[in-house]
């Protein structure tokens, strides 16, 4: 755990019990409207009070809830585990749900499967991606007169090693042969039955409440199929401040806190013990042109305030991310990837979406972009870690100030193991030559710089070893033109 949290920073304990005391009055006296009747009926039976499909949730019944989530749980890959919760740094996952892409040539176009698959391949050889998800959900290039649901799931085990995050799960628009709530399940066993566990979580999913204080029936299928196939639930609130949320950035994080809360109780009635994450990607809305702005201070901000709430409701919390409203990759889209990323990061988060490439308020997605950003990972990394102050460490920076001297210098023998322990040494991506005649042309532009190591990792890129089940089982879901050749 980080020693001296971001949070800390900007909110002190009572500020975070002021908080927690607008979520309690908007839960029990407004209520959260829940569209699912067996959902309704297990509240009930709970003691919450419902009312015409809104549900009022006490404080006992809460703090009940509060009790059974877990702090921390494992998510199971194809040959790799990844740990997540409040005992570990964040762990990061690419972005998901963008419809646009910009290329290296700097054109924009739809996100298609040859798109996906490219990402995949740059996830599955990041250093500091843990997680892959679905780049995009409704893409040109799957076969759209059958279901696209298991498609998109098959195209995302078949180029990862690492866990997956399934975006949206099922939806009216990608499974068509039964419920949404069958869908849903019947995408979950088709995990497990890849993965070959059926008592470990090997997928994860999320989606929305709706702002205000509301969770739509889709939705309600998604999470209520998770939880009873149990497996880890991502509950998010995405709200715009003066729009879906009220104008202060207060009102902004209690009325979130509250619909994600509902859901979080509901997990643990059904289903007590299921690692839930609380997740917020909600911002301020510039009123000017109604649009929601990712990259703004105040998305840093609801951020810290969510991430205050949960660690105090000891919720694992899924925050943040290197998104931005800038649509070229240039000194906006930097400042705003740092701003979203430097939250979690430098705070108690668990998780972190859309850790690279984001871009253009969620609806772009860039190939440059994303290389740019797993440095910015990087170095923030490095911030998280601190450096060492110690007995051992003093005493040997004294001895050495000490036999230099005024004036002298620390150049000479080996390289110092401190030295070493304390200093990241950049990528290739920045470049740290300094701005000599001999290196500028050398170095070239970050784009360039970028696309070298995104060709390079094309080329690294292995699939995993999967075995000749494991290949039929995906085939039968895969489009044709990505299937196995057995």
């Amino acid at each position: 755990m980080i020693r001296n949290s971001l949070t800390d920073v900007f909110f002190t304990k009572d500020d975070v019990e002021n908080l927690h005391e607008g979520v309690l009055r908007v839960l029990s006296e407004v209520g959260v409207k829940i569209e699912n009747d067996e959902a309704l009926e297990i509240f009930k039976q709970h003691g919450a009070r419902v009312e015409d499909g809104t549900v009022y949730i006490g404080e006992a019944l809460l703090n009940k809830a509060l009790e059974t989530v877990p702090a921390n749980f494992e998510l199971q890959g194809f040959d790799r585990t990844v740990q997540v919760g409040l005992d570990h740094d964040p762990v990061v996952i690419p972005t998901n749900g963008t419809p646009l892409v910009l290329n290296f040539d700097g054109s924009y176009s739809d996100t298609n499967t040859d798109d996906l698959v490219n990402f995949y391949k740059l996830i599955d050889t990041s250093d500091v991606m843990q997680v892959t998800s679905e780049i995009a959900v409704d893409v040109p290039g799957l076969d759209k007169t059958k279901d696209s649901l298991l498609a998109q799931t098959a195209l995302l085990m078949k180029y990862s090693h690492k866990p997956i995050y399934n975006i949206l799960g099922a939806t009216i628009h990608n499974y068509k042969k039964g419920s949404v709530a069958q869908g849903v399940r019947e995408n979950i066993q088709f995990a497990k039955k890849y993965y070959g566990y059926d008592d470990k979580y090997v997928i994860y999913s999320g989606t929305c409440v709706i702002s205000p204080l509301g969770v739509g029936w889709e939705a309600m299928d998604h999470f209520m199929g998770f939880i009873k196939e149990n497996q880890p639930i991502s509950i998010t609130a995405c709200s715009m401040t003066n729009l879906t949320a009220p104008g202060s950035l207060y009102g902004s994080v209690v009325e979130d806190a509250a619909a994600i809360l509902s859901i979080v109780v509901l997990s643990q009635l059904m289903n007590p013990g299921l690692p839930v994450l609380y997740t917020s990607l909600s911002s301020m809305s510039d009123m000017r042109y109604v649009q929601l702005c990712m990259g703004a201070p105040e998305f840093a901000l609801i951020t810290l305030g969510h991430i205050a709430l949960a660690n105090f409701y000891k919720i694992p919390v899924r925050v943040g991310g290197a998104l931005g409203d800038a649509f070229k990759t240039d000194y906006q889209a930097g400042v705003e990837s740092f701003v979203g990323l430097m939250a979690p990061m430098l705070s108690q988060a668990a998780m972190i979406p859309h850790g690279c490439g984001t871009m253009g308020s969620f609806n772009l997605t860039s190939y440059e972009k994303f290389i740019m950003d797993e440095e910015t990972i990087r170095y923030l990394m490095r911030l998280r870690r601190g450096f060492e102050v110690s007995d051992k460490r003093k005493e040997k920076a004294l001895k050495d100030i000490t036999k230099v001297g005024p004036r002298g210098n620390f150049l000479g023998g080996r390289t110092p193991k401190e030295y070493r322990e304390d200093n990241y040494l950049a990528s290739e991506v920045f470049n740290r030559k300094g701005c000599k005649e001999n290196t500028r042309e050398e170095q070239g532009d970050i784009r360039d710089r970028a696309k070298k190591v995104y060709d390079a990792r094309m080329e690294a890129y292995e699939l995993p070893d999967t075995t000749l089940e494991q290949k039929k089982l995906l085939n039968t879901e895969l489009p044709e033109q990505y299937k196995f050749d057995l």
